[in-house]
């Protein structure tokens, strides 16, 4: 709307005319058509959101009428107005997006664990107690005790009481699901058990041809250009196809935005940062006509696109610089930052996509291009979560990351059995499993660029080897005696396997904890994989055993004595029955009675085989003759390769030194030092960090891992092998065994083949959906079967073949968008598209879009003139004061405990690939503008800033205000209103609590307190007696707050504003981490410090009453007092003798009492809710309001 439009705007029933800045409001796919003054004014007084001529909502404006308004008249209506809208459109993202990600968590996390904790006993087959759980009517239904699940009632869930193993339920019996299964379980229920095959999917049924004629699979052609009436409206080849669908609609685009506009939404889009007031009037006053062109190639040209657009791809790699649920493992990851840096730099050197994606996979392969620096993109493989060191999980993440990621396929589904909607095979996801199982990831990566050879780097190098062949040293001792057991304790590990086989013990082995001496449970697997494999298949080895195994106990010994002549006689017969010689004569001299005996009998043949193999190969040495690879007995070959053959049990390879060193110490003792030495190699390691960085890399293995399929998603379960290769519903891009090392290299050429029509897709839809605000095709990570084809179909395939055409340049694929006369239309309201097009699919407008969180904090640092431009290197922690400066894409994202904050502002999930942001409107996106001290300190900053250049300039200090925040003058009506607002708005330092906050030291003479000062700095949540955040700073909080032990003491102190009678309440409580010391033979546990010691002095009456807590809590409080205006109540905490552990809480009530001696119903004063800090000057006041208006927050 042109500057001279007057538009109306109502909030919390007050109605204001206006032409001025926006609020923070969404205009989304609601109207954007204003309200006349006249329709507003006839509805003051009301609270309606529309206007009284029923025309569409309209766009929230501030108003600042001069004299009318201060400081808190303009918070509560501003806040109002956001709380109401948050409530009136909840959430604006895709739905079809958000069901998408909700059938991927359930398929990836909650049914493989269903399947592999529960169905055993609450299956098809078995319904113990009655209850079912292989779907979601059985899980309603319940069983004998009651429905299974409440959807998103976690504590009203039975499954949750019983996993988390509270009261008489407690499953699964044997072993109870770890924290991070149980979490899982948790967060399914209370988002409310979605379980796709009950909401209409067509599960087996698009796994065949069905499935491979979805329009996702299909070649990608460029299409010629559409025939249009209107061919001057085209700029770029976007706009034909854009314009097909208008016309075909009747629909007329809408008009270009003007200059301003158009500017700020293109400079937020490359760079996510705002233009400034130069860069503004430089581009208005441009005249010619390519002076948007230029602007776009300034923007693409500037390294604040990279960290812009970086950001965005780090999102999809699930970026996190710690490791979520680790096990005996440094939870950060000192070099994640590496990677950070290298997408950075990728999208500013316009990197191929195609080699882009392909050093992210396979950088470490010889015929990448990319150098030693390139190695860093491994990281995009090497920083998702750990999962508690388990290895099957962490390929799973891979396999995601890869699939999803690239391509919008959810493989990862195909875990447990064949995709339910896809046609994605569990083979394929098996496959995928072997190229990733047959890659290492080394605990010291490779260095990116050489160091100094200085005294102090090779000092630091000489240590760091020295850690890490302490490691290496240990953990080939451990596997040399696991090796060396497995062969001389053969016949235990094989009865204990079979005894587990035949009690359906599938677990995985990753976590059990075992006394040293015990059988290995890795080991045991590895047996009991075997024995299923040679199950059905005849082995003249193993089929004895199983024949053995078969027999009942009752009558063994006879059908043992038949066993052994058969065996004898078929000695000598051909291969599909020859039993060998060696066992079938061991068994005829002493039939065995019972199962053990026969495992006796393997083991002796076995040590004795073993025997013969270690005097064979010394005698090769000494004659100096080469290492036989066999006996020449092909029979008692048979029994050496039951030891020594690829994949048999005592062959284990020495796994990767680093987290999977588990699988060799299932005993504390083992973990306990490989902890210690793991450890410190990860911090010396760490230590290094900014001054020698490294590449989080994987490496082929020195073996290839030939995959089989796990059975219903168990690895102790291994079936059918399968190829390592490509998928197979894109086999038209190759269907060929990668036979390169682990296959990462082949997997990657295959993932960016232009064969393969699901990589271009993906990437254009997202480049597509961050200038648009809406993705082409609705669920940006998932083009499988599900996803329902675009409307503009022609418009992603045209853009997909310029991509690759063009070399796969997305700077290429920027400008081709970005000069679009799609791309640079208003985003006003019409109310004729919208009637025909409310989603705006057909793109009449441009969308209204919310600045994202990083967006919104580097916006804030760039108008407070603050933002540091350093670039790359150990991430800064953005939420500890003092508050960093850089940009946020600079920040420790912190896996383990993501910050609400980023969560309000729809920050995606590090724990699995992302390729959109929800974009949700929440009251909580409004009170952290209102009351976060960085915004504070921002606001503070940014009128200083204003200062000053009016001061240089000889200009008004709100002109340049409007100008750095707005890159525009205030408007006549603005400039009164602000000025207006300064006047009347409440002077600096006015009273307004009844609280102060200070230090003292009790006169133990006394009793009373004395040298009573105010704590002197306000962080912004607490005051303090230091500017410093050291933990050896006395503060006070809104619940309580750290003391001392030598003085001074904190001290909250309630000056009387009146003379009556009160009663003081409270609850002081203290809590104390333990430690085990030795008491005489004896370890025991013990609380740290001595606890905290919590005193009531009255100004009036000395010392009213004293506590003591030490780990617990207890009541406080008084009798009726009579207090007087001015009195003082010194509430004195102060840390004892021993200075650790001071910390404490100790809300309080102040009730008063009435002439009655009764007690007022309803505290009059709480401590925690009249905690107040500096209240801002009025400037400082203003600048923070005009943060908060849509015009800041919100790109037109």
């Amino acid at each position: 709307m042109s500057t001279g439009d007057r538009t109306g705007y109502m909030v919390g029933g007050l109605s204001r005319g206006f032409t001025g800045s926006d609020a923070l409001s969404p205009g989304g796919p609601v109207t954007r058509r204003p309200c006349h003054p006249e329709s507003v004014a006839q509805q003051r007084g009301t609270s309606s959101f529309f206007c009284s001529d029923n025309i569409e909502f309209h766009p929230r404006r501030i108003c600042f009428l001069s004299g009318e308004i201060d400081y808190n008249h303009y918070m509560t209506r501003l806040i109002s107005s956001f709380l109401i809208i948050a409530a009136f459109f909840g959430s604006m993202s895709s739905a079809a997006e958000s069901q998408s990600v909700e059938a991927d968590f359930f398929e990836r996390r909650v049914r493989p664990l269903l399947v592999s904790r529960c169905m055993d006993c609450h299956g098809d087959r078995t319904q113990e107690n009655g209850l079912r759980l292989d779907s979601l009517d059985s899980l309603l239904a319940g069983g004998d005790s009651g429905p299974a699940i409440v959807p998103g009632d976690v504590a009203g869930s039975l499954l949750a009481q019983a996993v988390r193993r509270e009261g008489a339920l407690q499953m699964p019996p044997e072993e109870a699901l770890d924290a991070r299964e149980t979490a899982v379980l948790e967060r399914w229920i209370g988002e409310g058990a979605s379980w796709p095959e009950t909401e209409g999917s067509k599960a087996g049924l698009t796994s065949g041809p069905a499935g491979r004629s979805h329009w996702a699979f299909q070649p990608v052609r460029d299409p010629e250009l559409p025939a249009i009436q209107n061919v001057h409206w085209p700029r770029t080849s976007v706009d034909p196809f854009v314009l097909e669908k208008l016309e075909a609609a009747k629909l007329a685009p809408s008009v270009v935005a003007d200059r301003r506009t158009l500017l700020r939404r293109v400079t937020f889009d490359l760079l996510g940062l705002p233009p400034t007031y130069e860069e503004m009037r430089e581009f208005q006053n441009d005249p010619s006509d390519n002076a948007y062109e230029k602007v776009v190639d300034r923007l693409l040209a500037s390294p604040s696109y990279g960290e812009r657009w970086g950001r965005l791809w780090l999102d999809v790699a699930r970026y996190a610089d710690n490791k979520g649920f680790a096990y005996f493992e440094d939870l950060n990851y000192p070099y994640a930052y590496t990677y950070r840096d290298y997408v950075i730099a990728a999208f500013n050197h316009d990197l191929p996509y195609d080699e882009f994606v392909i050093q992210q996979i396979a950088a470490d392969h010889p015929a990448v291009r990319g150098g030693p620096a390139s190695l860093a993109a491994l990281g995009f493989l090497t920083v998702g979560q750990r999962f508690m060191n388990n290895l099957h999980d962490v390929l799973d993440d891979r396999i995601d990351v890869v699939t999803r990621g690239l391509m919008g396929l959810t493989v990862a589904c195909a875990r447990c059995h064949d995709h339910k909607y896809d046609p994605v095979p569990t083979a394929d996801y098996y496959s995928l499993y072997g190229v990733f199982r047959s890659s290492a990831e080394p605990i010291v990566g490779p260095l990116l660029n050489r160091p100094a050879d200085t005294d102090e780097y090779r000092d630091y190098q000489r240590e760091l080897d020295k850690r890490v062949n302490a490691l290496t040293d240990f953990a080939t001792e451990k596997h040399a005696e696991l090796v060396k057991g497995a062969k001389v304790r053969a016949d235990e590990y094989l009865l204990a396997a079979q005894r587990d086989e035949d009690d359906g013990i599938e677990m995985d082995n990753s976590l059990i904890i075992v006394q040293p001496g015990e059988l290995n449970p890795t080991m045991t697997l590895r047996w009991q994989a075997l024995l299923r494999r040679t199950k059905h298949l005849h082995d003249p080895v193993l089929t004895p055993w199983h024949a053995f195994a078969s027999l009942v106990d009752a009558d063994f010994a006879g059908q043992s004595r038949q066993l052994c002549q058969q065996y004898v006689a078929r000695v000598g017969t051909g291969p599909a029955t020859r039993i060998n010689p060696y066992l079938a004569s061991a068994l005829a001299k002493r039939p065995p009675a019972n199962l053990e005996q026969v495992s006796t009998i393997y083991g002796e043949l076995l040590r004795e085989t073993e025997r013969e193999w270690q005097s064979t190969q010394w005698q090769a040495a000494v004659d100096a003759q080469p290492a036989p690879r066999g006996f020449r007995d092909r029979s008692r070959e048979e029994l050496r390769q039951l030891l020594y053959a690829p994949g048999a049990p005592a062959n284990l390879p020495l796994p990767d030194i680093g987290f999977n060193l588990i699988r060799l110490l299932p005993d504390r003792k083992g973990q306990e030092i490989v902890q210690k030495l793991l450890k410190e190699v990860e911090q010396w390691i760490a230590k290094g960090k900014e001054t020698v960085p490294r590449a989080m890399v994987l490496v082929d293995s020195k073996t290839r891992h030939e995959p089989r399929v796990f059975h219903r998603g168990n690895a102790g379960q291994p079936r059918e092998s399968v190829p390592r290769k490509f998928l197979s519903v894109l086999s038209g891009v190759t269907d060929k065994p990668f036979q390169q090392g682990s296959g990462r290299y082949e997997l990657a050429r295959a993932i960016v083949s232009p064969q393969n029509p699901l990589t271009g897709r993906v990437i254009v839809n997202r480049i597509w959906m961050h200038h648009f605000g809406a993705p082409l095709v609705s669920t940006p990570s998932d083009f499988g079967v599900r996803s329902e084809m675009p409307l503009h179909r022609k418009l992603l395939d045209h853009l997909v073949a310029r991509l690759v055409a063009e070399g796969w340049s997305v700077k290429k694929l920027h400008r081709r968008i970005l000069l679009s006369t799609t791309f640079r239309q208003t985003s006003i309201h019409r109310s004729d598209g919208y009637r025909v097009d409310p989603e705006n699919q057909m793109l009449w407008r441009q969308n209204l879009r919310r600045l994202q969180f990083e967006g919104i904090r580097d916006s804030l640092l760039s108008v407070a003139g603050t933002l540091d431009g350093k670039v790359g290197g150990v991430p800064d922690r953005m939420l500890q004061r003092p508050f960093p400066s850089r940009r946020t894409v600079y920040g420790f994202v912190n896996r383990s405990e993501l910050p609400i904050l980023f969560s309000t502002f729809d920050f995606p999930s590090p724990d699995a690939t992302s390729g959109n942001r929800p974009e949700t409107i929440v009251p909580q996106q409004t009170l952290y503008m209102m009351n976060n001290h960085f915004v504070v300190q921002c606001a503070g900053d940014l009128w200083k800033r204003a200062a000053t250049k009016a001061e240089q300039t000889g200009r008004d200090v709100i002109r340049q205000l409007y100008r750095i925040l707005f890159a525009r003058d205030p408007r006549p009506e603005e400039l009164r209103a602000a000025r207006g607002f300064l006047q009347v708005a409440k002077a600096p330092g006015e009273s307004y609590s009844d609280w102060t906050y200070g230090h003292g030291e009790i006169d133990l003479s006394t009793g009373r307190l004395v040298g009573f000062e105010p704590l002197s700095n306000w962080s912004g949540t607490d005051w303090r007696d230091s500017k410093t955040t050291e933990s050896g700073a006395i503060y006070l909080d809104p619940k309580g707050g750290v003391t001392s032990a030598e003085g001074p003491f904190v001290v909250r102190r309630w000056t009387s504003p009146l003379n009556g009678h009160v009663t003081v309440r409270g609850t002081l409580s203290h809590v104390a981490e333990k430690e085990k010391v030795h008491q005489g033979d004896q370890e025991i546990e013990k609380k740290k410090g001595d606890g905290v010691r919590a005193s009531l002095i009255s100004s009036r009456f000395g010392g009213l009453g004293e506590w003591l807590v030490h780990g617990d809590e207890t009541a406080t409080g008084t009798e009726t007092l009579e207090v007087r205006k001015g009195d003082t109540l010194d509430f004195v905490v102060d840390g004892r003798k021993d200075g650790s552990d001071d910390g404490f809480q100790w809300p309080l009530r102040l009730y008063k009492v009435g002439g009655d001696g009764q007690q007022a119903a309803a505290a009059h004063w709480n401590s925690r809710i009249d905690f107040r800090g500096v209240q801002a000057e009025s400037t400082q006041q203003l600048a923070q309001a005009l943060l908060m208006t849509s015009e800041f927050i919100y790109v037109d």
